[in-house]
């Protein structure tokens, strides 16, 4: 439930632990896009298991830590645009969301055409 509902994840991710995570590397040259890498390795572990349950996750755990890390750093890189927007964040992650189980529903129903010369 958790996965369906960025308005519920958001506030916690982008409003609350990156800021905590950016003062932490502040000093640090690229602060912001180490904090972004780390909040989404900590958000691939954290929803790993609603994406499991809910959609039969078939790829190797590392995959999908790429892939929601990448994640992380396009809406931090939103939230960052916005002035620290959440309501940013929520709106990019709901964009993403959708546009990533379009596109798995598009590969799963794909069908392979065999061409012979």
């Amino acid at each position: 439930m958790v996965a369906r509902f960025p308005i519920g994840e958001e506030p916690g991710w982008r409003g609350f632990a990156l800021p905590i995570l950016q003062s932490r590397y502040r000093q640090s040259p690229y602060g912001s896009a180490k904090a972004s890498l780390l909040l989404g390795l900590i958000w691939s572990a954290g929803i790993c298991p609603f994406s499991l349950y809910e959609d039969g996750q078939t790829s190797p755990f590392w995959i999908y830590a790429i892939i929601v890390t990448a994640l992380s750093i396009i809406i931090t890189l939103a939230v960052h645009l916005s002035g620290g927007s959440v309501i940013t964040a929520i709106l990019v992650h709901n964009i993403l969301t959708s546009a990533v189980r379009r596109s798995i529903d598009f590969l799963r129903n794909a069908t392979i055409r065999q061409h012979s010369i």
